[in-house]
This record gives structure tokens, sequence and C-alpha cells, in this order.
């Protein structure tokens, strides 16, 4: 094999590996990350801006609706500060799609004050 034909074997290979990295990081339309939050009662995420204006619902886990929001940026901060200890369902709706998340709000014993 030639130096020539080494080298555009491997040019074809780093293209070839470039475009699948960047097609597996590109969010597809109508999508919701969550983000990581350093506040243990805050649920973050954003959306793809196709989402806006998207019907948020918070449910317990015993299905009584907690909150509701239409989705007016594409970053939404839900506090569960407020809230009892427990399970809950987060839901992003909007033409007919719906996305769920859980959400756990656990009661740790060390931080109790006695």
């Amino acid at each position: 094999m030639t130096m020539k034909t080494s080298a555009k074997i491997i040019t074809l290979v780093f293209v070839a590996l470039s475009s699948v990295a960047f097609s597996a990081t590109t969010p597809k339309e109508g999508s919701v990350t969550v983000v990581g939050s350093k506040h243990k009662n805050l649920f973050v995420f954003k959306v793809d801006k196709s989402l806006k204006g998207a019907e948020v619902l918070v449910y317990s886990a015993t299905g009584d609706l907690v909150t509701s929001q239409k989705l007016s940026t594409k970053k939404m901060t839900i506090d569960f500060n407020g809230v009892k200890f427990g399970a809950y369902s987060i839901q992003v709706k909007k033409d007919g799609t719906v996305q769920e998340f859980n959400y756990e709000k656990k009661l740790v014993l060390s931080q109790v004050i006695r």
C-alpha cells in the first residue's frame, strides 16, 4: 500500500467517525433533556424550541395533579421544596406527544433537625 492510499483511508475513517459522533449528539426535534442540578430539590430540563408552548404537568404518586404550566422558554426548573416526600411524575405534552420523567423527593434522616 502506498503512502497516498494510506492517507486517503485514514482520512475517510476520520470523516466517517466524525459524522457518527456529531449525529449522535444532535438532539432530535421535540426532545427534552434533563439537566443536572446541584440543588437536591430542583428538577431542571431543557427542550427543543419546537416544544415551546407545551404543557408541563406534575403528578403525585397517587395520580393527583400537583401543578401545571405552559412552557414559555426552552429551560424550566421545577422546585420540589414545598411538596411532601414521595414520587412524582413530570409530563411534557404538545400536539398529542407526551414525554414523561420521574422525580423522587427522599427523606434523608441525617438532614432532619432534632
